[in-house]
């Protein structure tokens, strides 16, 4: 998919993006020719300890926003920074020519910003339009699937209809959707009526599995139906295999 250069995905995600530990980036100093950048790239490498963190088992070196990287320059790079930012919660290696978005560090930049947006289902921050197709769904029931048999298994004698799940499918941890869109995409798609997708989301709705505000709509997290999980387990005195 080609890249519009947008930069959403650089400020709205921007307390996600991280290296891991054996990437090259993180394993020895690059140099830059631009002054400013190089002078970035030193300062992260310098402070990078400070924004390090362990999680499941992995240790992730995440790339501080401007706004937390501004007290470490010095004073004319700090006017420097002020002058190209557009968003101060952007990556701090964000660049921006005549509005168009642009990475300091390509080369070289996390293979999380590589992998995107494929590992998001082709879905980018600047074309959530992507969310309502096919494509899209077959990826959310790839990626979730697992969770959407086990609250199938929870809710058997609760939902009886199978639309119900496949539009879980599509909402399930991945935010805010259009329900206008939402709808068309399921009578166009998969050819049911009006009627049959609303009367799974109710059916949802009443189960607390989706939310609904005026037209934005959201399905559950994957911690969320962990959590159901567990609360069904341990209502049922079931126990995890050893």
């Amino acid at each position: 998919m080609d890249c519009d250069r947008c930069g959403r995905c650089c400020y709205e995600f921007s307390h996600q993006i991280h290296f891991l530990s054996d990437e090259t980036f993180i394993l020895k100093p690059i140099e830059f020719q631009d002054n400013f950048v190089e002078e970035k790239v030193q300062l992260y490498h310098k402070y990078m300890d400070k924004f390090k963190k362990k999680t499941q088992n992995k240790m992730r070196f995440f790339i501080p926003t401007k706004k937390q990287i501004f007290p470490y320059l010095n004073s004319q790079s700090q006017k420097y920074l002020i002058d190209e930012m557009v968003h101060p919660n952007e990556c701090m290696f964000l660049s921006w020519q005549e509005r168009l978005a642009s990475c300091e560090i390509h080369q070289y930049n996390p293979q999380m910003c590589k992998d995107y947006p494929t590992a998001k289902g082709g879905v980018c921050k600047g074309h959530p339009e992507k969310k309502y197709t096919k494509h899209f769904y077959y990826y959310q029931k790839q990626k979730i699937g697992f969770a959407i048999q086990a609250l199938e298994q929870i809710y058997s004698e609760r939902i009886n209809s199978p639309i119900a799940f496949e539009i879980l499918t599509i909402l399930m941890d991945f935010g805010d959707f259009n329900l206008d869109q939402l709808m068309v995409f399921f009578e166009k798609d998969f050819f049911y009526s009006k009627s049959e997708i609303v009367k799974a989301m109710d059916d949802l709705k009443d189960l607390g599995l989706i939310f609904q505000e005026q037209n934005r709509i959201q399905g559950i997290s994957l911690k969320e139906v962990e959590a159901q999980i567990d609360e069904v387990m341990k209502r049922r005195g079931w126990q995890y295999p050893h």
